[in-house]
């Protein structure tokens, strides 16, 4: 979906990748590095807006106010869907 198509306050369902690291172990041999490896995310909100670089979803809308805004990485957006 382009985004020019949602308005402010649809409700949205955003796949995307995330960055992620290995946690588990500090050191890691160079050929136990995984390369395929994905955290693939889907967060779901209100549609506040998109600048050159983010998208902007939250989780909460009332009249006049947003809670919980969280901006996602446009390069990082695999899928976003009105729901």
């Amino acid at each position: 979906m382009k985004l020019q198509k949602l308005r402010e306050g649809d409700q949205v369902s955003v796949k995307w990748l995330d960055a992620f690291g290995c946690s588990h172990i500090a050191w890691m041999e160079c050929d136990e590095v995984d390369l395929k490896a994905e955290y693939e995310v889907v967060s779901c909100g209100f549609y506040v807006g998109a600048s050159k670089k983010y998208l902007v979803i939250a989780g909460d809308m009332a009249e006049a106010a947003y809670g919980r805004v969280f901006y996602i990485p446009l390069g990082m957006i695999e899928k976003v869907e009105r729901i």
